[in-house]
């Protein structure tokens, strides 16, 4: 997957419901639910081989806890991918201060901890300020992660159903390769978006999809699948 987030798949901002879409970047999440509340994607990466790897993703709310007077929200990220007889796993778990995210409309600002768990690994790690940032950011500036919007009512279909989306697109050429960003939201699906492409248009006269996840599932009651206070 293009740039940074084969880490954790390129999904987007974060926003408190009932608020228009303030946030016009590339970030993990759209939009913040009751807690408890999951939803997850399906997903599919062509490599340059043309092979297809899919996998899922799901994002859940799953806590609260108070700092400082300022309510803040649990969230996690999971991303499971095959591969052979196994599926390896990858999951951050990042604290967002919604008072925070409120004033800034900034996810970035936002996120006061983060961790990380994955498969193979000696339990849960915490995440540098530097290494949270760039998950955030997926690694780009924010000229690049900067999205424009191409469509303002969009019917999009997915597993989990068909929805009225706004279309933002963002274009990167890292190297000298074109790689374009389109993403599709909407409030009706928690965290805020129903589908995500990556469009290799290096050669303009054969564009090709190298990714794309849709929202499948989503449900209640979601639980916390990462200790962060076995972190010394």
């Amino acid at each position: 997957m293009a740039p940074r987030m084969h880490q954790l798949i390129p999904v987007l901002v974060l926003l408190t419901p009932g608020l228009a879409f303030a946030q016009k970047q590339l970030s993990p999440l759209y939009a913040l639910p009751s807690d408890g509340t999951w939803v997850e994607f399906t997903w599919e990466r062509t490599t340059p081989q043309n092979k297809k790897i899919p996998g899922t993703l799901r994002i859940s709310s799953v806590g609260k806890k108070m700092v400082q007077d300022h309510p803040c929200r649990w969230v996690e990220i999971k991303l499971e991918t095959p591969q052979g007889d196994k599926t390896t796993l990858k999951i951050r778990k990042l604290l967002v201060d919604e008072t925070t995210f409120t004033k800034t409309g900034s996810l970035v600002q936002s996120v006061r901890e983060g961790y990380h768990r994955e498969d193979g690994t000696q339990g849960v790690t915490r995440l540098a300020p530097g290494q949270i940032k760039e998950f955030l950011t997926m690694g780009l500036s924010d000229a690049d992660a900067a999205l424009k919007e191409v469509g303002a009512r969009e019917a999009i279909k997915t597993p989990l159903g068909t929805y009225q989306t706004r279309h933002l697109v963002s274009t990167l050429e890292p190297g000298k390769r074109v790689q374009e960003y389109h993403v599709w939201l909407t409030p009706t699906v928690p965290f805020g978006w129903a589908k995500l492409e990556i469009r290799d248009r290096t050669d303009p006269n054969k564009p090709s999809r190298i990714f794309v996840g849709e929202a499948a599932k989503t449900g209640k009651n979601a639980r916390s699948e990462v200790d962060e206070t076995t972190v010394k």
